[in-house]
């Protein structure tokens, strides 16, 4: 049996989405740090077969496997 694995992974950073600010009714905002911050790795392996290791049904997994397809049609 072969199995095909894939592997992904995602940097997730702390101030990334600080320039999305509120503004006062005078134009003042919070002041910003010039870096991006301190960052989290996430990192997984996953297969079409096994998932991302999480417990599903077959129905859900079917369901997530036609998402990543790009198939939007619901499984009954």
């Amino acid at each position: 049996m072969i199995v095909k694995i894939g592997h992904d992974e995602a940097i997730i950073k702390q101030f990334t989405l600080s320039k999305k600010t509120w503004y006062g009714s005078n134009g003042e905002a919070a002041l910003l740090p010039k870096e991006e911050g301190l960052g989290i790795m996430l990192s997984g392996l996953m297969s079409r077969d096994l998932g991302w290791g999480f417990p599903m049904s077959p129905e859900q997994l079917q369901m997530v496997n036609q998402a990543s397809k790009g198939e939007s049609k619901k499984v009954k």
